[in-house]
């Protein structure tokens, strides 16, 4: 009573001058001879609140961390949780973020399920993308599961499913159908609108575009000794005119050619995209209905009712085992009638041990700069 009366008396009083040790002292003698939770907390607060007024913070909340030894978990959940306030304001976050994991866990035990994931989610803020992976897989874990934060859930879910050398094979397939039953619980990931996936993983180095198929050998006859490419030139300059400056079609694009501008493919042959799919994960992941994901579908004019595909490719289930890399290839077959369209991802289905599945999208760029100077380049 003594420190609080000297500074109703004078609350301008300089930190260094005043006797912080009062409320120490006073707060011991309350735990260990006051048998009345209220008379410790009203203690413990009332002092914490003067000395955080007097910049005092790291003070402030080693002093409520004390209140700790107490067997009652709502007193120590409300004390830890507010010495986590106290801590961040003197910038130390990661002891913050640490006393707030506290806080949530007698939270918990104490039946007070909202206030624990409120402690749980402003912890993971500072263990996200840190070495901390066994402690944020437990927050995103127990947040995917318990929050009825949609947003919260959904991300939990998702970070969940990353590389990394401390998760276990166990682990990563439980975090697979987490991830699944989450987003099933909130109806996202539906046929009808597709979310992005975290897993698998295309591997850009490895993506190769085919427009149109190949000549074969029976479309031009053995006897003839014209070369396919003089053929296409002749072409060209009939419907060009001879003025114009000819270009080979280029049918491959890759890592190694320049993808700056949009490519023709011939109608009524096949578009092909080919790439490699990785399971970074340590258990086996299980993907099903994988196409290519068309948009900014244009028609010629007076086809707008036709359809712009007549056929394409999709895989039913693919299995990749741990660690695993696959090479597919996904095409479709664009008709006469289609003027342009571009490829922006892959659809797919990632599906649980239970059969139940999310339907999302990876992002594929097939334009853009090309990435090394060589004499490969077309």
């Amino acid at each position: 009573m003594a420190a609080v009366a000297l500074y109703l008396s004078d609350s301008s009083i300089s930190p260094k001058h005043f006797p912080r040790h009062y409320f120490e002292a006073a707060l011991e003698n309350q735990l260990n001879y006051s048998g009345k939770y209220t008379g410790i907390m009203r203690c413990a607060l009332n002092a914490a609140n003067i000395l955080g007024n007097l910049s005092l913070k790291r003070e402030a909340a080693s002093l409520l961390s004390t209140v700790s030894t107490l067997d009652n978990d709502m007193c120590v959940a409300v004390t830890q949780s507010l010495a986590s306030l106290y801590f961040q304001e003197a910038k130390m976050t990661r002891k913050a973020a640490f006393y707030r994991v506290l806080a949530g866990n007698r939270f918990m035990k104490a039946g007070l399920k909202q206030n624990a994931l409120e402690c749980y989610r402003l912890a993971l803020q500072k263990y996200v993308n840190t070495s901390w992976d066994s402690v944020e897989d437990h927050l995103s874990a127990i947040l995917s599961t318990d929050t009825s934060d949609k947003n919260v859930a959904l991300d939990c879910a998702s970070r969940l499913l990353r590389q990394s050398d401390s998760q276990i094979d166990a682990g990563h397939a439980a975090f697979i159908d987490n991830f699944v039953e989450t987003f099933t619980r909130f109806k996202t990931g539906e046929e009808a609108d597709p979310v992005p996936l975290p897993v698998p993983l295309i591997d850009v180095q490895s993506v190769r575009v085919i427009c149109g198929e190949r000549p074969q050998p029976d479309d031009v006859a053995v006897s003839s000794a014209v070369a396919w490419i003089d053929l296409e030139r002749a072409a060209f300059h009939t419907l060009a005119g001879s003025s114009s400056a000819f270009r080979p079609i280029h049918l491959v694009s890759d890592n190694e050619t320049d993808n700056q501008r949009a490519r023709s493919a011939p109608p009524d042959e096949r578009f092909r995209v080919e790439f490699a799919l990785r399971n970074p994960l340590k258990a086996s992941l299980t993907v099903q209905n994988v196409r290519l994901g068309m948009s900014d579908i244009h028609m010629r004019e007076g086809f707008e009712k036709e359809q712009p595909f007549t056929e394409r490719e999709v895989i039913s289930s693919l299995t990749l085992l741990p660690e695993e890399s696959k090479k597919i290839a996904l095409w479709v077959r664009p008709s006469c009638h289609l003027a342009s369209f571009r490829v922006e991802r892959v659809l797919l289905q990632i599906t649980s041990s239970l059969g139940n599945h999310v339907s999302g999208f990876l992002s594929i760029k097939l334009k853009g700069k090309r990435l090394n100077k060589n004499a490969k380049q077309v």
